[in-house]
């Protein structure tokens, strides 16, 4: 697949696409954003995937698990960040005093 033909089938996949991946995840910031990332990991393996159909398969599914790995960091990311204990930051009074 060459760069003319590859824009041409995102041109028509890309809408579609990302409609099926909002209906999955809900959001279409993040179905817009999981679709980027799987159009750029598809390039490399272009030459494994010439059917259209499998491509489609290929985007969805790579656009779907980036996704749900992104959810599971930012989800693992608010867990720990309830685990640190609470900072306290000192009042202004304490601050005078220093100087």
């Amino acid at each position: 697949m060459n760069p003319a033909e590859f824009d041409r089938w995102y041109a028509t996949a890309y809408p579609r696409l990302v409609g099926q991946l909002t209906l999955i995840l809900g959001d279409r910031a993040e179905a817009q954003d999981a679709l980027q990332e799987a159009f750029v990991r598809f390039w490399d393996r272009r030459a494994a995937l010439t059917d259209v159909a499998s491509r489609d398969a290929w985007i969805r599914t790579t656009a779907h698990r980036y996704a749900v790995s992104r959810w599971r960091r930012l989800a693992r990311g608010r867990e720990l960040t309830r685990l640190l204990p609470e900072q306290r930051v000192p009042d202004e009074l304490s601050l005078d005093r220093a100087h």
